[in-house]
């Protein structure tokens, strides 16, 4: 709103006087009373003009209308969470040595010797997980060590618990012969198997069939040959996984809101009547999770200050339900008001960003509940919405501005102290739905922006009257009023002297809603506007001399 009015303020003070006037071209001899009677013009202005002339309003953001016509600012603000799948990865696995698989000492007439035997492989989880199954995305066996066979072989592993469709998976591994260094990885052929645990263990048994074969016929097996192999399990990622998850920590992230929209001067002091302020959690573990508001500030860069804020009686802490089986999230919310928290009162500081601290922990009331269960895609997904109809009070919020003064120029031409203005008159006719009072001062400076002088001698003067409230805080019919500036060389010769030496105008803007000395809040709706007309008269005296 200030930039307009102030904009229609330079305007009016640089078209009193009309170009035809060249002073330049005055007789030296003559001296003039010259009469300015111009209407400068009128302008309305919508609500909407004065939000877009704030300018950016920060991110996601979007001004919107209830049915009531009652506008209101929405910031929307989405945080990036990490999935499961890169939040709670199933941790490294340790190798394990391979025992020793003896092997009888002469081959068969088939050229081939086989020796199975049992091994356990334990799977680690962290230290308070106990899984019942994992729907595998991926699943990589590596062998390592060396062979002092002289003889080719194979070591051929079926895991028993690992299933798809009845069949059990299985993988083979090639081992050379006469101590070559093994190193072997198996694709990942384990896609869509599933990995399941016994009762109180989370080892998987495996058979291991170590396969010899004869490089001629009548070839024998060395009595002091041996395999020396590590096994380990690379790669184990799971697309589901299902038992009692442990407590992790789901969400650990810090973020920021831009609302650069209230960090202006007309932002200060002001009190809104109902802002909302929502944090919505979607949990889409299969687990119960804790959501925690740990840390929040708000920052203003006009005031130079960052303001904590407090949450009352554990308000900032929101349990929320596990999402269920058939894969569907649970949503919950943390909404605030004034009785939770004193983030409320710091919207009055002009802030510009809220910046915050979230995280959220599984299982909080520790292994007690139903059977969990997680995706690779699960997430804890926090969005933020901050919602402020644009319904306040506010007494003495607005702006100052400085404007080049027009009179130095036009009261000394020449160099010539001798022009002077006699009286001077604006006047300002409003009609106006807006429940704002705006209050008018005008400092005149010199070229260092000392003052020397101001359009009022006490404070400010009302040039436009706010439209009245009804009892729904809504105004209904337009107020109308005319105010008239006036200074003369009888009554305000100092003012008038002064504005030979201004050379700027500090020009302030003060404004107050309507009743705000009531306690009243205003609401502004998409229909309100106000209607300026400006008109002004200058009495100029010219005086020049001939040389």
């Amino acid at each position: 709103m200030s930039y307009t009015l102030l904009l229609l303020i330079s305007i009016l003070l640089n078209s009193c006087f009309d170009d035809k006037y060249d002073l330049k071209n005055i007789s030296k001899e003559i001296s003039l009373n010259e009469s300015l009677a111009l209407p400068i013009g009128s302008t309305t202005i919508s609500m909407n003009d004065l939000l877009n002339s704030l300018g950016s309003l920060g991110s996601s953001k979007y001004i919107g209308t209830t049915d009531s016509g009652l506008l209101y600012l929405i910031y929307d603000h989405k945080i990036q969470a990490l999935t499961a799948e890169d939040n709670v990865p199933v941790p490294l696995q340790a190798p394990i040595n391979v025992p020793p698989i003896p092997l009888p000492l002469t081959f068969p007439g088939s050229g081939i010797i086989s020796k199975s035997i049992s091994l356990n492989l334990p799977v680690s989880f962290n230290s308070d997980q106990k899984i019942d199954s994992i729907l595998l995305k991926s699943l990589i066996i590596n062998i390592s060590g060396n062979s002092s066979y002289s003889q080719n072989g194979k070591l051929a592993l079926t895991f028993l618990s690992i299933t798809k469709n009845g069949k059990a998976y299985s993988d083979t591994i090639p081992i050379p012969h006469n101590n070559q260094n093994i190193n072997f990885s198996t694709p990942n052929n384990a896609l869509g198997y599933t990995m399941n645990f016994g009762s109180g263990t989370s080892d998987l048994p495996i058979n291991v069939t170590f396969i010899l074969y004869e490089n001629y016929a009548g070839d024998q097996v060395e009595p002091t040959s041996s395999l020396n192999l590590l096994l380990k399990v690379n790669d184990l990622k799971y697309f589901k996984i299902y038992g009692y998850l442990g407590q992790n920590t789901l969400l650990n992230v810090s973020d920021s809101l831009n609302i650069s929209f209230l960090n202006h001067s007309l932002a200060n002091n002001i009190q809104w009547a109902d802002p909302q302020l929502t944090f919505t959690v979607r949990n889409s573990y299969g687990l119960p999770i804790e959501f925690n508001i740990d840390a929040m500030s708000i920052n203003s860069i006009i005031n130079k200050k960052t303001y904590p804020v407090s949450f009352y009686n554990n308000s900032n802490v929101l349990q929320i339900l596990s999402a269920s089986q058939n894969g569907n999230p649970s949503d919950d919310s943390l909404v605030f008001n004034p009785s939770t928290t004193n983030f409320f009162s710091y919207l009055q500081q002009a802030p510009n960003t809220i910046k915050f601290h979230l995280s959220s922990k599984s299982n909080p009331a520790g292994n007690s509940g139903p059977r969990n269960f997680m995706a690779d895609t699960s997430q804890v997904d926090p969005n933020l919405r901050l919602y402020l109809p644009i319904w306040f009070k506010a007494g003495n919020f607005g702006t100052v501005d400085t404007i080049k003064s027009p009179f130095s120029d036009l009261l000394n031409q020449n160099g010539k102290n001798k022009n002077s203005i006699e009286s001077m008159l604006f006047r300002i006719i409003s009609e106006n739905t807006l429940p704002v009072d705006i209050n008018l001062q005008i400092i005149f400076a010199d070229s260092i922006y000392k003052p020397l002088d101001s359009l009022y001698k006490t404070g400010s003067s009302k040039i436009v009257i706010g439209g009245q409230l009804n009892a729904g805080d809504v105004v209904t019919t337009p107020t109308k009023s005319t105010t008239n500036i006036s200074l003369n060389a009888t009554n305000n010769a100092k003012q008038l002297n002064n504005l030979k030496k201004t050379k700027y105008l500090l020009v302030t803007i003060n404004m107050a809603t309507s009743d705000y000395n009531k306690g009243v809040y205003a609401k502004f709706l998409n229909s309100y506007y106000v209607k300026l007309s400006f008109d002004c008269q200058f009495q100029l005296k010219i005086q020049q001399t001939n040389k």
